[in-house]
């Protein structure tokens, strides 16, 4: 898109400009736990470290855990929010009035345990709207969607959230109709992790 001369908007003419272009950086992550049968591993996701220039595996297995809030949930995405901070979207298999569990958490890459310490930093389902953005203000906005899975960190404090619209089979947003795609902007009012 930047390429062909169109505005792909989200502000993102402005990161290239100060030199964030994402070239060089990788997550990849299964969004369901492996091996749910296990008890050692059914609430958590196990984390691996990976070197792309020589093409292997680090630390000789799990680098670390991610804790499941649940063992029904998944990690829609993560997103590096600084050098010692992963911002991961928790999701249960639900949406729209049925969805309980829609969350972004702060991970803890400095602590020295095996399984990371997380913070919740976003409820995706009852997000302040003070200027009623989405409705009426002092209101809260939803994002009731099966698929939040997309994450992007603009700023260290300010987020992207888009949805997956599976489409044609989801319709979290009204029972019954197709979901259109969604992006939602997140003004953080919590301070990233000290550098």
């Amino acid at each position: 898109i930047m390429d062909l001369g169109k505005n792909p908007g989200l502000g993102l003419r402005q990161l290239h400009v100060q030199g964030i272009t994402g070239q060089g950086v990788g997550i990849a992550i299964v969004d369901a736990p492996l091996l749910v049968e296990h008890q050692e591993y059914a609430d958590r996701l196990r984390l691996y470290r990976f070197d792309p220039d020589r093409g292997v595996f680090l630390d000789g297995g799990p680098w670390r855990h991610y804790p499941l809030e649940s063992a029904g949930h998944f990690v829609g995405a993560m997103a590096a929010r600084d050098a010692h901070t992963l911002l991961a979207i928790e999701r249960d298999d639900e949406e729209g009035p049925a969805a309980r569990f829609k969350r972004i958490f702060a991970v803890d890459l400095l602590n020295p345990g095996e399984v990371l310490p997380k913070r919740q930093v976003v409820d995706l389902l009852a997000i302040d709207d003070p200027r009623g953005l989405a409705g009426k203000a002092g209101g809260r906005y939803s994002f009731p969607y099966i698929t939040p899975e997309g994450l992007a960190v603009l700023d260290p404090n300010t987020l992207a959230v888009v949805n997956d619209n599976n489409f044609p089979f989801s319709s979290g947003r009204t029972p019954g109709r197709c979901d259109d795609g969604e992006i939602v902007w997140i003004r953080l009012l919590d301070q990233p992790s000290p550098k």
